[in-house]
């Protein structure tokens, strides 16, 4: 007991010692506050205010099956399937919504700006600057995107999109999926405009990803269906003038009851072919109108609850913090410093 008393005094004492040594140095820590200041400073001056643009939505979709179309199309690509949880429906919109092909179409797609309109793409890189990223390529700074085609872009075209998908999916870009199946969408970012018509645009090329992509199976089928009836409408029609080229030509006999076995043999058989077409063409008809019900019916929709609309929330930059944490730091380590020294100077003493 006695031995930790001592060792408890004796750390105190020398706690005590750093402290004193601290205070005396106190001038010492001033070159480090002016700088950690002045680097807080030189970093902080150009932050600007910053425009935050919400958006949220939901899928409905009536599939008996348990199963949503767009979660089947999901899993195909790659963001898994299976399940017919809301969460889990919605953590796949939240994978598909950040990905490359929903913001790269959204970032060609126009927007007004004045009395014109400019791609969204060429609105960022006016604000955002992101030739900076590549100082080795200076010639970035005043390359625009052009074309919609990403086929068609030129490398330098190509180099810029990517980057700023990069720049926003990490920096500006929020999603998350509550447990009742509502998707929030936030952007926060330096420009309102770019702010607002992104959260716009992106559940606008969502919902049209979602409608076109979840049900192509049934729309391919719809068309086929389309093409059949098309094809046995025409061959009713060849069957039914064919019929009626035989009456026409044998209308004497018809008259004088002449009519041969063999005459009378093909007009049963033209007779056949067209009730047969007919039947045919009936039910196909009917198939037709199913797949488009089938259509119309399972098509998702993106119900959007919430759209971003202008005077948007702005935030201002921290003015305060920034130098408090700056000051702080700096006695951190200037006393850290001091007292080096003093464990320094005594074990030289010692010696």
């Amino acid at each position: 007991m006695e031995k930790d008393d001592n060792f408890l005094r004796n750390t105190l004492i020398v706690l005590l010692d750093y402290w004193h040594e601290i205070k005396r140095k106190t001038l010492w820590l001033v070159p480090f506050v002016i700088v950690f200041l002045g680097i807080t400073y030189y970093t902080k001056r150009n932050d600007k205010p910053t425009y935050e643009a919400q958006g949220s939505f939901m899928s409905i979709n009536d599939d008996s099956g348990g199963i949503s179309a767009f979660m089947r199309l999901a899993g195909q690509i790659g963001f898994g399937g299976g399940s017919n949880k809301n969460m889990y429906s919605s953590e796949l919109i939240t994978e598909l919504i950040i990905s490359n092909k929903i913001i790269a179409e959204c970032l060609l797609s126009e927007i007004p700006v004045g009395d014109g309109k400019i791609k969204l793409i060429n609105h960022y890189l006016n604000f955002a600057k992101v030739y900076t990223s590549f100082p080795e390529k200076p010639e970035l700074e005043n390359v625009r995107i052009t074309h919609t085609d990403l086929d068609k872009m030129s490398l330098e075209e190509n180099t810029l999109l990517q980057e700023s998908i990069q720049q926003i999916r990490k920096e500006a870009l929020n999603v998350n999926a509550s447990e009742s199946g509502i998707v929030s969408v936030q952007c926060i970012t330096s420009d309102e405009v770019f702010s607002k018509y992104f959260i716009e645009n992106l559940m606008q090329t969502l919902s049209r990803f979602y409608s076109d992509k979840a049900v192509s199976s049934q729309y391919e089928t719809f068309h086929i269906l389309s093409e059949r009836v098309d094809s046995i409408n025409s061959a009713l029609f060849s069957a039914e003038y064919k019929i009626s080229r035989w009456y026409d030509e044998k209308q004497p006999k018809i008259r004088a009851a002449s009519v041969s076995a063999d005459e009378y043999t093909q007009k049963l058989r033209l007779e056949r072919d067209v009730e047969f077409a007919s039947a045919v063409l009936a039910e196909a008809i009917k198939n037709r109108e199913l797949a488009r019900m089938n259509v119309e019916s399972q098509k998702p929709v993106i119900q959007v609850i919430d759209s971003p609309a202008f005077p948007l929330k702005k935030n201002l930059p921290r003015r305060i913090v920034p130098y408090i944490i700056a000051f702080l730091a700096a006695c951190f380590i200037g006393s850290l410093l001091i007292v080096l020294r003093k464990i320094i100077r005594d074990a030289m003493q010692d010696v």
